[in-house]
């Protein structure tokens, strides 16, 4: 997971912020508690989504105390009790990182193998606890994730197939969010847009530091860039402001498709403007004649 599914912070309600702010606080203490203070490293935005949805479809809330914590210690803050949706997205998130440390070993930039290197054997007994509640989730994630890497390895000029194994990582993700048959499709046709978005964004954020670095990047292969000037660029952002928007569209309309029973305030403003607002400051960055733009949100 990367972390680009938050909300849009300037139009959330205080005490939304305060809720979505809790149950971040929260996961991150059952991912310290569950599998160890290094996992809490693990803790991104897309997660505290997942447990969101979670709790919205299985009509659940996450109830709060005050409690301390390692940011925080001489404060005490809202934050979230542990309750089934966080203890399953603590799991997913133990999984998923793990699998993605040992992709990054293998990464050809010598950058992204250091950090990686010193956090895998932190991460392997929380893996190992967290595997052993969710084998077959664990088995598949491994499955994406080498199918994932495979498809980098032959350059592969499809944008839809290179994200195809993340966009599986995540349906399997979301399927296990319900136990409920009738809405366990749709939650796996919402994961799989959700990670198919996330793949995207995260190229499309990355291409420069790509180009520079040789490595793959399913934009730069599907168009054969040689040069990245800005001409090349523009035509990068065009063909992948497109994709990404289609994409999420569709994720919108699933998520219509859900019943959500709680915290639709919340989810409603990540799906239809937090993804957005995610889209909008990564072509700003880019974008030579756009001032990258400034946001009112700063890490929880």
């Amino acid at each position: 997971m990367f972390g680009y599914i938050r909300p849009f912070k300037p139009e959330m309600k205080m005490r939304e912020y305060d809720v979505y702010k809790a149950i971040y606080c929260g996961l991150c203490k059952e991912l310290g508690k569950s599998f160890g203070f290094m996992s809490r490293m693990t803790l991104s935005y897309d997660f505290v989504f997942l447990a969101l949805i979670h709790m919205a479809v299985n009509n659940d809330f996450a109830h709060l105390e005050k409690s301390r914590c390692i940011a925080h210690p001489m404060k005490k803050s809202p934050m979230a009790i542990t309750n089934e949706a966080m203890s399953y997205t603590a799991s997913c998130a133990v999984i998923s990182i793990y699998y993605k440390l040992k992709d990054n070993l293998a990464d050809d930039r010598f950058i992204e193998r250091i950090p990686s290197a010193g956090m895998l054997p932190f991460s392997y007994g929380a893996f190992k606890r967290a595997s052993k509640d969710y084998p077959d989730l664990s088995k598949d994630v491994k499955d994406y994730v080498d199918a994932q890497r495979n498809i980098e390895l032959q350059n592969c000029t499809s944008i839809d197939k290179s994200a195809e194994p993340t966009a599986l990582i995540m349906a399997k993700i979301a399927h296990g969010v319900s136990d409920d048959p009738k809405i366990q499709d749709v939650l796996s046709r919402f994961g799989y847009l959700l990670g198919r978005w996330t793949y995207l964004i995260d190229a499309l954020d990355d291409v420069k530091e790509d180009f520079k670095a040789k490595s793959y990047n399913p934009f730069l292969a599907s168009m054969g860039i040689d040069i990245l000037d800005d001409e090349a660029l523009c035509h990068i952002f065009d063909v992948a402001k497109g994709s990404i928007n289609m994409t999420a569209s569709e994720l919108a309309g699933c998520y219509a498709d859900l019943d959500v029973i709680n915290y639709r305030p919340i989810l409603d403003n990540i799906v239809y403007l937090g993804l957005t607002h995610s889209l909008n400051n990564i072509l700003n960055k880019h974008n030579k004649n756009t001032r990258t733009e400034e946001t009112n949100e700063r890490p929880i």
